[in-house]
C-alpha cells in the first residue's frame, strides 16, 4: 500500500456561466475563461474525478446550465459531482444534471452538501441537509473523507464576503469534527484562494474560474487575477496534498460599466 497511488481530485468553482454564447459578465467571457481552466488543468493530467463547487450559471436558466455540461464534456467525461451555490436554481439545476451524493474512490469518499438557499447569497445547511451528511458519513466504508459545498463555514476575514458565509457554519464544522476520517471541507464563492484550519481540518477554497474577488476591500471589488482551480491530491495513508493553479493564458479584462448587483433575500427569511 505504501506505493499506492493518491486519488487525484481536481475542483473547479464560481462559473457563471450565462446562457447566450456572445454574453459577457463584468467583460469576461466566461464559458471561454472556463474552458481555458480546463485546458491548463487537464494538460498536466487527468484527474480520477471532477468536483464542481456551485455558481455554475450566473442567470439559473437551462441553457446556462447546458452550456456548462457541453463546455465540460469537451474536456472531460469522469465522474462528477456537481454542487449549487447562491446563483443556482436547484430544481433547474436538477434538470440538466441529476445529483450525486457522494464519490467512492478508493481509500476515500467525496461527499457534497447543499450550503445554497434559492434566492439568497448567504449560506445555510438546513437541519435535513445536516442529516443527510451524517447519513452519508455513516454509510461510506472509506477510509478517508473530504466533504464539499459552496459557502465557507467561517469567516475569513473579508469585510464584505464573511456576512455570505454559511450562517450556521458552526453546526456544519461540528458535524465534521464528529468524524475523525474528515479530513477537509473544500468550496468556493469567495473567488479566492484560502486555506485554514478547523482542528484537524482543512478548510479550503478555491479561485474562480473566471474573475476573482478582492476579499480585502469593504465593499464589492474584482481584479485581473487569471482564472484558476485545485488539485486534492488524497493518499492512501489520509494525507492531502493540494495546489492552485491558474490558466495563465487567458487575459482577464474587466468591464464594470454594465455591472448591476442582483438583488437577494437574506438567508434569514428562508429558515
Amino acid at each position: 500500500m505504501a506505493d499506492a497511488a493518491p486519488i487525484s481530485l481536481l475542483q473547479i468553482t464560481d462559473l457563471h456561466l450565462l446562457p447566450a454564447a456572445d454574453a459577457r459578465l463584468l467583460g469576461v467571457d466566461t464559458a471561454a475563461s472556463l474552458a481555458a481552466v480546463l485546458h491548463a488543468a487537464l494538460a498536466e493530467r487527468v484527474p480520477d474525478a471532477l468536483v464542481v463547487t456551485g455558481d455554475l450559471v450566473h442567470e439559473p436558466q437551462v441553457s446556462a446550465y447546458e452550456r456548462v455540461r457541453a463546455t465540460i464534456a469537451k474536456h472531460y467525461r469522469g465522474p462528477m459531482l456537481w454542487l449549487p451555490g447562491n446563483h443556482d436554481i436547484a430544481d433547474v439545476l436538477t434538470r440538466v444534471h441529476a445529483p450525486v451524493e457522494r464519490l467512492e474512490l478508493g481509500d476515500w469518499c467525496v461527499i457534497g452538501i447543499d450550503t445554497h438557499v434559492d434566492g439568497s447569497e448567504s449560506g445555510r445547511v438546513s437541519a435535513a441537509e445536516l442529516l443527510r451528511l451524517r447519513d452519508r458519513l455513516a454509510a461510506t466504508r472509506a477510509r478517508w473523507v473530504v466533504v464539499a459545498g459552496h459557502h465557507p463555514p467561517l469567516p475569513l476575514g473579508m469585510p464584505w464576503l464573511d456576512p455570505s458565509r454559511i450562517v450556521n457554519g458552526a453546526e456544519l464544522l461540528a458535524v465534521l469534527d464528529s468524524d475523525a476520517r474528515v479530513r477537509a471541507y473544500v468550496c468556493g464563492h469567495v473567488h479566492q484562494d484560502t486555506a485554514n484550519r478547523h482542528g484537524r481540518i482543512d478548510v479550503l477554497t478555491t479561485p474562480s474560474t473566471c474573475f476573482q474577488f478582492v476579499g480585502s476591500n469593504p465593499r464589492f471589488a474584482v481584479d485581473a487575477t487569471p482564472p484558476g482551480f485545485r488539485w486534492l491530491d488524497l493518499g492512501y495513508d489520509g494525507t492531502l496534498a493540494t495546489r492552485v493553479g491558474r490558466a495563465t493564458d487567458f487575459t482577464i479584462a474587466i468591464d464594470m460599466s454594465t455591472f448591476r448587483k442582483p438583488a437577494v433575500q437574506d438567508a434569514a427569511s428562508h429558515r
